[in-house]
């Protein structure tokens, strides 16, 4: 082997090996950055009962919901997407009424910007300032597995923050190693389903469990 050849596969060699190693940092920034999120999450808190679920993301999204249960009624309930834009990753959502209607009416839904990102630590931040809505929303894993969540806003744009914090724990994970599969009874028996308002076990349909997923 000539000493040119050798000159050029010290130079190229480590750049080689460099180039399939993951950018954490890009990583991160992107939904998938967010999976450790995921899972079921509650709180006791003095407003009453607090819990927040988080889907796995997929597809460039992830979906959440966020309610405050206040001795028998649901006194904040809110469904939030993140996802993937040209322009980054941003947290949408809206309050919902038992009645499916909105605090925000026709208005379009609160959105931020992730604006940080790191292992365990998403910052959300609020780029169109709207009157009583949050400057930004803070997600944070402690060291003892919890979920940190701050909802907060300036004191008078002097950079100090004022807000709600929930510090919430994970709960038991659903079972999600069983897919249902829905089988459809004959006609005759799906008519007199329907005939009895699907009374006792002459549903319509069937729910079955078959195991395993295969996704």
């Amino acid at each position: 082997m000539n000493r040119q050849l050798i000159l050029l596969l010290c130079l190229f060699l480590p750049w080689l090996g460099r180039a399939g190693e993951p950018d954490s940092t890009a990583d991160l920034a992107r939904v998938e950055g967010l999976a450790w999120m995921t899972g079921n999450w509650r709180a006791d808190t003095d407003q009453g009962l607090a819990q927040e679920v988080w889907t796995g993301p997929r597809a460039g999204s992830m979906s959440g919901m966020f309610r405050l249960i206040t001795g028998d009624r649901v006194t904040v309930l809110e469904y939030i997407v993140i996802a993937e834009e040209a322009e980054g990753v941003f947290y949408q959502f809206k309050h919902f009424r038992p009645d499916y209607t909105t605090w925000e009416g026709e208005n379009p839904p609160i959105r931020m910007k992730l604006v940080e990102a790191q292992a365990g630590l998403a910052v959300f931040e609020n780029t169109v300032r709207v009157q009583g809505q949050p400057a930004f929303i803070t997600y944070r894993l402690e060291d003892d597995g919890r979920l940190s969540v701050f909802v907060g806003d300036e004191v008078n744009d002097s950079r100090q923050y004022q807000g709600l914090k929930f510090v919430l724990s994970k709960e038991n994970p659903m079972a999600t190693d069983r897919r249902i599969n829905y089988l459809e009874l004959p006609a005759r028996d799906l008519d007199a389903g329907c005939a009895r308002g699907l009374a006792k076990s002459d549903t319509a349909i069937a729910p079955v469990s078959v195991g395993q997923p295969t996704s």
